[in-house]
């Protein structure tokens, strides 16, 4: 997709068939239509970029994607098994300000480990997962 100067590839997207937009506000800077849904996953970006990238491009309009899925999965070492998963849902429709960043609507954490290293699991290979509904 194109907006602002800059093209980005979701990791994945949902797209119903809709109508042309009007040029320039197509997601190819066009006509074509924006994705409904994005699905973005970062391993080897840090939370923060990832995180930036969903609220400074695709919802930074009201006119682009509706909803983001974002995936952050802690690295470790290719022999070890990740820890900790982080998953966050957007939705414009939660933007209440046209210059303002939108908040999370969801976030859950689930894994072996919360953010600060310390197990969570209560039983040997049990995993916790901790959902925000607010």
């Amino acid at each position: 997709t194109r907006a602002d100067n800059s093209e980005k590839e979701p990791d994945a997207c949902f797209r119903p068939r809709k109508p042309k937009v009007s040029s320039p506000s197509g997601s190819n800077g066009k006509e074509d239509p924006w994705p409904n849904l994005v699905i973005e996953v970062a391993y080897s970006e840090s939370e923060q970029h990832v995180l930036d990238k969903v609220k400074k491009y695709w919802l930074d309009n009201l006119n682009r994607v509706h909803d983001v899925i974002v995936v952050k999965i802690d690295p470790v070492s290719s022999d070890q098994i990740p820890k900790r998963m982080q998953a966050w849902h957007f939705c414009i429709s939660d933007k209440r300000y046209r210059y303002r960043d939108v908040s999370h609507r969801t976030y859950f954490e689930f894994g072996t480990h919360d953010k600060y290293g310390n197990p969570t699991n209560i039983q040997q290979n049990q995993c916790i997962i901790n959902i925000s509904l607010d």
